[in-house]
């Protein structure tokens, strides 16, 4: 359940798939080790940067977006992942395929995409994001905030796992915002908040 602040017809059941990156087995089926760098979160003094930048705007926009899939829009790379699949499912997929996979005992797929849940899925996930909003002309601030200006003023988002946040003049932003959802893709339209993880504008 999300958005627990909110009042009760506007909370949100959300799921996600998760991928048990925790138990990784090598071919030998012995227990791996990874030592990888994660990507964190933006921190709550970054998120607050955001905001008082939206507040000293007179009209202030602080625009919110969630990507849809976002870590499986990143390539996993790493040493080769593999996952069981599991046998029930199977029947689901395209003839051709189960051919391939029916008469194993436990069927084995290659990992190709970071999936939630996997050990490094994240760090995969930041640098994927981090190097198309380089590209696109955003200036890092850091690994998670980003300036970029819009109709000659100074816009500034930044990332929260799969959450963006896009804040400064309320319409510098919204085509700020339009320029991210076409990189990445949001789930929705875009959001003028007023509250985001425990921040008031």
């Amino acid at each position: 359940l999300s958005r627990l602040d909110l009042p009760e017809d506007e909370k949100q059941y959300k799921g996600h798939f998760i991928i048990q990156g925790n138990f990784l087995r090598n071919t030998q089926r012995r227990e791996v080790v990874e030592t990888v760098e994660h990507d964190l979160p933006m921190s709550l003094p970054e998120m607050r940067a955001l905001t008082a930048l939206a507040l000293r705007e007179e009209d202030a926009g602080l625009f919110h977006g969630d990507v849809v899939g976002a870590y499986l829009k990143a390539k996993l790379r790493g040493r080769p992942v593999y996952a069981r699949v599991p046998t029930s499912i199977i029947k689901y997929w395209p003839k051709d395929v189960q051919k391939k996979y029916q008469n194993m005992k436990e069927p084995m797929v290659r990992v190709t995409r970071a999936m939630y849940g996997l050990y490094r899925a994240d760090k995969d996930w930041g640098d994927h994001r981090h190097g198309k909003m380089v590209a696109a002309g955003w200036e890092p601030l850091g690994q998670r905030i980003y300036k970029k200006k819009f109709r000659g003023k100074l816009v500034l988002t930044g990332v929260y796992v799969d959450d963006g946040l896009t804040s400064g003049d309320r319409k510098a932003s919204l085509d700020a915002y339009n320029e991210i959802d076409n990189l990445f893709g949001y789930s929705d339209g875009p959001e003028n908040i007023k509250l985001f993880l425990g921040n008031h504008l």
